[in-house]
């Protein structure tokens, strides 16, 4: 069997995360599924937070955009230790839109960086922030009409 490096397990379960978080904020139900989902979420989670010391080396190659990405993810990891700690209920219902608004943020901010490895968005900076700032706005309305639909 191969061996996995840490940065392939880290793209792993940044993917997981960022699915399973986006199919549990928009489709809260009681049943089965979205109680093991979210025993998933919180499970790879947590062996992403021990996979994380070994990949501290590798965050001194990386760009401006890929940093800010992860470190709005770990602001985003922080608030779920909490939730895991408090639990994700009515009156620490903050701490659960923490989370999520660190974390979906992070991970557009490195869908961004690896869109501009690819040269599928600008490399200026002033155009890369202005394409940056748009798909923010149009994900906090997409998050928005959500919220007040609920």
């Amino acid at each position: 069997m191969a061996r996995v490096s840490p940065g392939t397990l880290a793209k792993y379960f940044l993917w997981f995360g960022a699915l399973s978080g986006i199919y549990l904020y928009a489709f809260p139900a009681p049943n089965l599924f979205y109680i093991g989902l979210s025993l998933a979420h919180v499970g790879l989670g947590v062996l992403a937070i021990a996979v994380a010391p070994f990949l501290l080396r590798r965050l001194r190659g990386l760009d401006r955009l890929t940093k800010s990405g992860i470190a709005l993810l770990v602001l985003g990891v922080l608030a779920g230790i909490v939730i895991m700690i408090v639990g994700g209920t009515r009156p620490h219902l903050v701490y659960l839109f923490l989370h999520a608004i660190f974390s979906f943020a992070g991970v557009l901010l490195l869908l961004f960086s690896w869109l501009r490895g690819k040269n599928w968005v600008s490399a200026v900076p002033a155009k890369l922030a202005a394409q940056c700032a748009a798909l923010f706005a149009i994900a906090a309305l997409i998050g928005w009409e959500r919220t007040m639909r609920a």
